[in-house]
């Protein structure tokens, strides 16, 4: 079922029509905003918030400073300036500049004009003036396209500039990530990933790509009507935009993995079963899949009531789990897939089911500021009484029930039959902001694709080891040093994980 706009961890019903219109790119990137009064000494308060809230622009922008965020991290020579005009022209900008991670790096001052030649990997510029009042800033990157500097796509609702955006924030998960500076390492090229889920919108214009969909025989064991992975749900079409969305296209968003091929097989809905799921399993494997990605859950039912406990999910590894789905977990790890399942939107302290299995990749939730998000379950599982098993965080969105904080939830493709249920905080058809550990799932998936691919691409156990290692080892620590009951390994690091091996 739904909750609002929270992506649940259960069963779900399908919707109705529509079409996709977006935004074109523009050939450069351009952004204003106006600085009220002066922050003479530097360190003013925009500055410090956007410390604490990176990537998020700070709800203080505009007050004693303005932070420009590029829409993609910089290559070496980009360029950038910062014109700015008031009424008296008695000001002089500075400006701080961040990295793509929200590391500060150095400051830049000038007098009316700040002129900047960008290194690798700059992202966020911070401008102030030390006098002025109502001072209109203007940056214009002509070195940099919307996308950015050769790292960043040109797929509109990528971006982020405060100002014109329909979504403020963008695709920030994918920032967060650091997926963009990753793709320099690996894209995914010729990477399958199973989205076991309730299907995908196989004519979307965002899957409209190259190898990017590939409907294989038995994709639709769900025992309905239907015999095709059509979605007409929207959960799993958002599941497999954030993993895979055509990329660089100049439509709607980007994808982790953005070359990978999506291979849907719809295992969700009000008819399918523990034994839907045990084929769909099967299926994938069969059908060569490196990466599986299971943004669904099974809890402990009622008897005769044909309901399941609410917070039940983890109950299940106590009870042994169902054999079917153990079995057919076991034999897709044994063939070298790297199984990837949602932590779960219950708000308790374990992993759900079947997330809590050996070796499954369970992934809870992070808001912007890479805090737990409120809805999701801790990624915690203990997969034997001597090994945790791997367990890790990623951006799924604040879990707002407002439209007005949409831009903190997460930003991906959605089934155009089912948009008017979930796509009415955007007016895109085709694209919903929505939120959950279901969105912080595909994340890693996307990131596992990314290093299955830097590893050869050969599906072993070696490399599927070798690849949840890479996951874990590299990921962000959040709380404690290593491995907390909060966050497991920490949350997913694309660029950390392509280079975790030599």
């Amino acid at each position: 079922m739904t909750f609002h706009r929270i992506a649940r961890f259960a069963a779900i019903a399908g919707v109705t029509a529509a079409t996709v219109l977006v935004p074109s790119p523009a050939s450069a990137y351009t952004a204003t905003g106006t600085i009220s009064h002066p922050a003479p000494a530097g360190n003013h308060s925009t500055d410090i918030e956007f410390g604490l809230t990176c990537p998020s622009l700070p709800s203080t922008n505009g007050v004693n400073g303005y932070v420009f965020a590029l829409p993609a991290p910089a290559a070496a020579g980009d360029t950038a300036s910062v014109h700015g005009s008031d009424t008296n022209s008695l000001y002089d900008l500075a400006a701080y500049v961040y990295k793509s991670d929200c590391t500060y790096d150095r400051v830049e001052t000038a007098g009316k004009d700040l002129g900047l030649t960008l290194e690798a990997d700059d992202q966020f510029i911070s401008v102030f003036t030390t006098n002025g009042v109502d001072v209109t800033v203007t940056l214009n990157s002509p070195g940099i396209p919307v996308g950015g500097g050769g790292t960043g796509p040109n797929d509109p609702l990528f971006l982020q500039d405060g100002e014109s955006d329909t979504f403020y924030n963008g695709q920030w998960g994918l920032r967060k990530i650091q997926a963009p500076a990753a793709w320099a390492e690996a894209t995914g090229f010729g990477i399958k990933v199973a989205v076991l889920d309730t299907g995908l919108d196989l004519t979307h214009p965002d899957f409209d790509c190259t190898d990017k969909v590939d409907v294989v025989a038995g994709a639709d064991p769900d025992p309905d009507s239907s015999t095709s992975p059509e979605d007409d749900n929207g959960h799993g079409t958002h599941v497999a935009g954030i993993i895979g969305a055509c990329t660089d296209n100049g439509v709607g968003v980007a994808g982790v993995a953005r070359d990978s091929t999506i291979m849907p097989i719809q295992a969700l809905s009000a008819t399918a079963t523990a034994a839907t799921l045990e084929t769909a399993i099967d299926t994938a494997v069969a059908e060569g899949a490196h990466v599986i990605n299971m943004s669904l859950g099974f809890g402990v039912f009622v008897p005769g009531a044909g309901v399941q406990v609410p917070g039940s999910g983890s109950a299940l590894g106590f009870f042994g789990g169902l054999p079917g789905i153990r079995r057919a977990v076991e034999d897709a790890i044994a063939a070298g897939v790297v199984v990837v399942a949602a932590a779960g939107n219950e708000s308790t302290a374990i992993c759900g089911y079947p997330a809590l299995e050996w070796n499954v990749v369970c992934v809870g939730a992070t808001d912007p500021r890479d805090l737990n998000s409120w809805y999701g379950n801790f990624p915690v599982k203990d997969d034997d009484t001597d090994l945790t098993g791997p367990a890790l965080m990623a951006p799924g969105g604040t879990g707002s029930l407002f439209c007005d904080l949409s831009s903190q939830e997460i930003l991906s493709t959605y089934d155009r039959s089912a948009d008017t249920a979930e796509g009415d905080c955007d007016g895109l058809p085709g694209y919903a902001s929505i939120q959950g550990t279901s969105m912080a799932a595909p994340h890693v998936a996307g990131v596992a694709a990314l290093v299955y691919e830097d590893l050869g691409g050969s599906r072993s156990l070696t490399n599927a080891n070798k690849v949840i290692e890479a996951l874990t080892e590299s990921a962000v620590d959040l709380y404690t040093p290593g491995y907390d009951p909060m966050s497991g390994s920490g949350r997913v690091d694309a660029l950390g994980a392509v280079n975790y091996w030599p």
